[in-house]
């Protein structure tokens, strides 16, 4: 079903088994898969033309990639699957087919009858039709061709859409690939709030990644790890956690790479004297005059370019001290060790509180 939480698309859901009720006169009544697919197909356009997730992207980004999930077996409680299922017989003959299902087995009394009539096949033979479809169905983590997850008997043309490339690798900042980091490209402007991906990667072993889209400009999402959450690539920033300080990737007028998203990774531990985590402190890292900050339970982490930094160690805003190298900590940025961010990553950081520092 739809993830929206919105009770107008669980309304419109139940409204057509009313009219799935209402057409076939009341018996008959198919197996499961097809009353609940078809609700949650009509569900998904009445969100769609009221404003909500457009179909063709709901279908492509959640229900397909669910569906496969569960191997697309239309028994339990798979939605997901039962949409799917139904989205077939949409691409076969079109969404006006499934009214005329329903008027069929009010005709016919019986629903396999029914189906027969409709679409041309028995319902076993759909199945081996279905199982043909999702095979040739485009990877969902692809944005381009997108004809497939229309709502529309698109399934015997061919595609007309013009796709573009996006491709490179993500290395560390000595050119080494960057395994299951995910890349994902988001079109539009920097300052959308829209977070949907038209297209997602995760690096292989070679730290490659290609992402097929729709002519346009697009940012690009970065995931480094769980911990990370996402961050946007810049060209001078390398990875950033502002959106609107982002570059866009143009692929108006054509493919865009090989690109190198390359970055490094500093991390570490922040603890009291006694061992403990410290709590309530925020490390902020300092490039010249920038800095960025990341609040910290035991350990941070910072995403860089090639360059040279320093740590700041805050209790909210109030500055406590800084990161002064083999002395863990110091009280002034005079003090302060620089890290040189240059090839390798630097994950050793270790900073110990004082006792006579606190944050409260």
């Amino acid at each position: 079903m739809i993830a929206t939480g919105d009770c107008l698309d669980v309304f419109a859901h139940e409204y057509v088994h009313a009219i799935q009720h209402h057409l076939s006169g009341g018996g008959a009544h198919p197996p499961s898969w097809l009353r609940e697919g078809d609700a949650d197909f009509w569900a998904s356009l009445f969100h769609d033309a009221r404003g909500g997730v457009a179909y063709a992207r709901n279908m492509r980004e959640l229900v397909m990639p669910l569906a496969r999930q569960t191997g697309f077996v239309s028994r339990g409680n798979s939605y997901y699957a039962y949409h799917v299922r139904v989205h077939v017989l949409v691409k076969l003959e079109g969404p006006e087919s499934l009214l005329e299902f329903y008027r069929r087995v009010s005709v016919l009394g019986d629903w396999q009858a029914a189906f027969e009539d409709v679409y041309g096949m028995t319902f076993d033979e759909f199945n081996v039709v279905f199982a043909q479809e999702v095979l040739v169905a485009p990877n969902s983590s692809q944005g381009c061709p997108g004809d497939w997850f229309e709502p529309e008997p698109t399934r015997a043309q061919p595609s007309t859409q013009v796709c573009r490339t996006i491709h490179g690798v993500v290395t560390d900042l000595a050119g080494n690939p960057r395994a299951d980091v995910g890349v994902g490209a988001i079109r539009g402007v920097p300052a959308s709030e829209d977070g949907w991906r038209d297209a997602t990667q995760q690096t292989g072993s070679d730290g490659a990644f290609s992402l097929s889209v729709h002519s346009g400009r697009y940012l690009l999402s970065v995931s480094p790890g769980p911990r990370a959450g996402f961050l946007y690539h810049h060209d001078g920033l390398t990875l950033t956690p502002n959106r609107k300080a982002t570059t866009l990737v143009d692929a108006s007028d054509g493919d865009h790479g090989p690109m190198v998203i390359a970055y490094g990774r500093l991390a570490g531990t922040i603890v009291e004297e006694s061992g403990g985590a410290a709590a309530g402190v925020t490390v902020s890292l300092f490039r010249g005059q920038s800095s960025r900050f990341e609040p910290v339970l035991g350990s941070f982490e910072f995403f860089t370019a090639r360059d040279t930094y320093k740590l700041q160690i805050l209790c909210g805003m109030r500055p406590l001290g800084w990161y002064g190298g083999d002395e863990g900590f110091v009280r002034f940025e005079s003090q302060a060790t620089p890290i040189v961010m240059e090839d390798a990553d630097r994950t050793d950081i270790k900073i110990t509180l004082p006792s006579s520092v606190r944050c409260e």
